[in-house]
């Protein structure tokens, strides 16, 4: 139990009221919920039909990958009311939505500043063997 109230960031699948003021009210509503620091709880509702691989997704289902992205961007600060954006308040349900926006990248670079070894070519990162 003390490695979990060392880390960074607290991810786990709760329901209805579970403790920290905020409940969950069920299937398509309200998806999951931050808190930045210094408490960096992040929850996610256990009564969502979660996919955790994007090809199996239908309506009716919850992309878990989209959902985090969001969630982990509140964690850094971020907000967008454009709709193609990850941050964007709302995802419908049989959505997939992970790559980042126009708006994504700018609100990541004005927070954080810019990347001066980004090329353009990948978003994948390769660690070195040196």
């Amino acid at each position: 139990m003390d490695s979990y109230r060392s880390v960074d960031i607290r991810i786990g699948f709760f329901v209805k009221n579970h403790g920290d003021g905020d409940l969950f009210d069920g299937p398509m509503k309200i998806l999951a919920h931050v808190f930045a620091p210094p408490t960096r709880f992040f929850h996610l509702d256990g009564e969502e039909n979660w996919v955790a691989d994007g090809k199996y997704l239908k309506e009716g289902m919850v992309d878990l990958e989209s959902a985090a992205a969001h969630e982990i961007r509140h964690l850094l600060g971020l907000d967008s009311f454009e709709k193609e954006a990850i941050m964007f308040p709302t995802l419908e349900d049989g959505t997939r939505k992970v790559e980042l926006s126009r708006d994504d990248t700018e609100g990541l670079q004005m927070l954080y500043g810019s990347n001066p070894n980004y090329n353009g070519s990948s978003t994948i990162y390769t660690p070195s063997r040196e």
